[in-house]
């Protein structure tokens, strides 16, 4: 059990929100840093006042979808996610949440060192989407990527693609964004 200490808000919980697509009653919110408040009779390594980043989905990596990297597709990652109670959501929104045990065992809790601020880590679940989508688009040095839209999710691209020794180039409507991005490393 971890008590939310911060939770990022992600678009994704917004549009759930926003467009009732789901049966209630939920409690959304995964991208969650808090304090573990309780462990369970078979958790090991993990103890009560630890600082970690909560992952709300840890897939397999045995079925087919997993082996081809499609791990949104496989059913042990759409089925065990962490909890408020109810049907599970996330439940970041919530003051307490769940981890299922295949998520603790499977790497799903994360450590945060103490120089590391609760709003620093919760960004490590956005993040983690933004290099494994570099990953996937096997972004190298000298390449140029072009990041549509400055928006937070397109500012966290520019620094991996940065850090892949690629060139990141940005798009945006809004100016402000784009100085943002330029801050950020992007590339005129």
């Amino acid at each position: 059990m971890v008590q939310v200490r911060v939770l990022g808000l992600c678009q994704s919980d917004i549009k759930k929100i926003r467009y009732p697509l789901y049966e209630p009653p939920r409690i959304f919110g995964h991208e969650t840093a808090g304090v573990i408040s309780a462990v369970g009779e078979e958790v090991t390594g993990w103890q009560v006042g630890q600082r970690v980043v909560v992952m709300h989905h840890i897939p397999c990596m045995h079925c087919t979808y997993c082996l081809n990297e499609n791990f949104s597709m496989c059913e042990v990652y759409k089925n065990i996610t962490t909890t408020a109670g109810f049907a599970p959501s996330g439940g970041g929104f919530a003051e307490y949440v769940k981890v299922p045990g295949h998520i603790v065992r499977n790497g799903g809790l994360i450590l945060i060192p103490d120089q590391v601020t609760f709003e620093q880590a919760s960004f490590v679940e956005p993040t983690n989407c933004c290099l494994k989508a570099v990953k996937k688009a096997r972004v190298e040095p000298g390449q140029t990527v072009l990041i549509t839209g400055a928006g937070p999710i397109g500012l966290m691209f520019v620094m991996p693609v940065n850090y892949f020794g690629a060139r990141a180039i940005a798009t945006d409507l809004l100016p402000s964004r784009l100085e943002k991005a330029l801050e950020l490393g992007m590339k005129i």
